[in-house]
């Protein structure tokens, strides 16, 4: 009887150890989170550049100071 239990405690072992783990482990949440925060900033960049620059060089010097501001924030 105890060779049979040693036989089915190591299936179950095994059967445990094998098994996938549901979900993400919290490196890959955080990794996740920190990439999404990343992609908004550089949207927000994106769009100050886009919608507030007018061409003319002195007057979008402030607005793409700011832009550049939060694209490093993002690096």
């Amino acid at each position: 009887m105890t060779g049979r239990s040693l036989l089915i405690f190591l299936l179950m072992c095994l059967l445990i150890g094998c098994s996938k783990q549901a979900g993400k482990t919290e490196s890959q949440i955080r990794f996740s989170e920190a990439q999404k925060a990343q992609s908004a900033l550089i949207n927000k960049a994106n769009t100050i550049l886009d919608t507030k620059i007018s061409g003319v060089f002195l007057e979008d010097l402030n607005h793409i100071s700011y832009a550049s501001e939060i694209a490093l924030h993002a690096k």
